[in-house]
């Protein structure tokens, strides 16, 4: 059996190899750590993990860190790792477990404990818990409170708070280190809107789109929905539209629905969110004047991003359906399973 040295280089070797998106080579490194260590080995299983991770196949990662832990339980890195990939798939409780782990494991260091407790601010405001998310953020190190992905926390954290400009001022200080963060743009151009800026806040979400997009063309997808896919959603958005209650269906129904990929530049500087999956034309209600619909789109590269099969379709499409309901016609009163 290789000695721990030997295995550490090879493991490192592995790691380094996803961190430059070298899949094909970590997986030759890898096969040949579970050869020199077995395939039980803890820092062979977090290495499988964050190739099946890198791989987007999270159930896999899930399992491997799970079982890395398990053996051992010592390490903050893999603890760390579990729970982002907790977070990635929503299972909040249990990534918070995680994160709490590693803030109670003694040798910790100050990166890793600072690193535990930005995540834990991240996993308490996906709660709808900004309080205790800005208390977590108010424990790490002033030293580190420069960095962009706390900034950025932070700004999401105040924002929720309804502080707006002190968001504002974070998320701009984060853009300076990241200025190719679509999140960062997006998060700004929500900040903007509350503040009243709205053509600032609709230019933040077209250069979110334009981020966007190109991440998008990165994974070579990027055709337009041919006619049998557009009939297909449209009539499964109609079906949809039926459980909705008949005041709020005669707010909807006869408004015309066509099928795109994403949103278009000039859609987002008329008002439409780059990250909607359903999106209402025309002029939302404001002021007292009611809203004027003119059409329904649906973006079908965002719906396909958020969900896994065919079969949660239509729960993503009427979910969205009332989230954008409730934007223009103000309706904050009308959710799921009230009439």
């Amino acid at each position: 059996m290789a000695d721990d040295l030997e295995i550490d280089a090879l493991i490192d070797r592995g790691l380094a190899a996803i961190d430059d998106q070298e899949l094909e080579k970590a997986s030759h490194v890898l096969e040949q750590a579970q050869k020199l260590a077995g395939p039980d080995h803890t820092r062979v299983l977090h290495l499988e993990g964050l190739l099946a991770w890198a791989s987007d196949d999270l159930e896999a990662a899930a399992d491997c860190f799970r079982r890395a832990v398990a053996k051992d339980p010592s390490r903050p890195e893999i603890h760390l790792d579990f729970a982002e990939c907790l977070f990635s798939v929503e299972e909040i409780e249990e990534a918070e477990i995680q994160v709490k782990t590693v803030l109670a494991l003694e040798g910790v260091s100050p990166e890793q404990a600072d690193e535990a407790r930005l995540l834990l601010a991240q996993l308490r405001l996906a709660d709808e818990d900004p309080d205790e998310a800005f208390e977590a953020l108010e424990q790490v190190a002033e030293e580190r409170k420069a960095h962009p992905s706390f900034l950025s926390t932070r700004g999401a954290v105040l924002a929720a708070e309804g502080r707006f400009e002190e968001a504002l001022h974070d998320l701009d200080r984060a853009l300076e280190f990241e200025p190719h963060d679509p999140d960062l743009h997006y998060q700004r151009g929500i900040a903007l809107e509350q503040l009243g800026r709205i053509e600032e806040s609709r230019e933040a979400m077209v250069r979110t789109l334009e981020l966007d997009r190109e991440d998008w063309e990165d994974l070579g997808e990027e055709e337009e929905p041919d006619a049998d896919e557009a009939d297909e959603l449209r009539s499964r958005l109609e079906e949809t539209m039926e459980e909705l209650p008949d005041p709020i269906l005669k707010l909807v129904a006869s408004a015309p629905i066509t099928v795109q990929g994403r949103a278009t530049a000039q859609q987002v500087r008329e008002g439409v969110n780059p990250r909607s999956i359903i999106a209402f034309l025309g002029t939302p209600q404001n002021d007292g004047q009611p809203g004027v619909l003119k059409g329904i789109a649906i973006m079908r590269d965002l719906l396909w991003t958020e969900v896994e099969d065919d079969d949660e379709v239509d729960g993503e499409l009427l979910y969205a359906l009332v989230e954008e309901i409730q934007f223009f016609f103000q309706r904050p009163d009308f959710v799921l399973g009230e009439n």
